[in-house]
């Protein structure tokens, strides 16, 4: 509504999808009048200008404003009977402490650094560990394959002398 200038036209699939009741679309009405907006509801077949809907009678508008309220009140237990259902879809986790999401946090910069082919001392550098081992162990956790340089394949056990 604030970007709505003097002479624009604005296109709404149906007045209840935009307003929730009667002293909205008074106030909605007498803006655009004002501001001398063109209204277009498509599926009401209201045009303020009569361009488009030529044959919406005075009636044809009385009876959208009559049913207004009960056809928001129908979108608005609609809506509430989706949220819901998707409350009910939600699986409900265990709560992650914000250690671990700091640590998960890390671990997935560590695993996006190296697959977009940043060189392991800067993936060292950004993911704050204190030994390059570290960035090795989470890049082997996480299953990625190490295809760079003295670093190819995986990690071997040092040979003990």
């Amino acid at each position: 509504m604030a970007a709505l200038q003097r002479g624009d036209e604005l296109v709404i699939p149906k007045f209840s999808n935009a307003l929730r009741g009667s002293r909205e679309l008074a106030i909605f009405l007498e803006f655009c009048r004002v501001k001398v907006i063109r209204i277009i509801s498509i599926h009401d077949r209201i045009d303020s200008s009569n361009i488009l809907f030529p044959e919406t009678k005075p009636s044809d508008v009385l009876v959208m404003m009559g049913s207004l309220p009960d056809e928001v009140l129908a979108l608005r237990k609609s809506a509430e009977h989706v949220i819901k259902l998707q409350e009910k879809m939600i699986v409900s986790l265990p709560p992650v402490s914000a250690s671990k999401m700091q640590k998960l946090d890390r671990e997935k910069t560590v695993v996006n650094l190296y697959v977009a082919g940043h060189p392991i001392d800067e993936i060292w550098r950004a993911s704050g560990f204190r030994s390059r081992s570290s960035v090795f162990r989470i890049l082997n956790k996480h299953g990625i394959k190490l295809n760079r340089g003295n670093h190819s394949g995986p990690i071997k056990k040092r040979d003990t002398k």
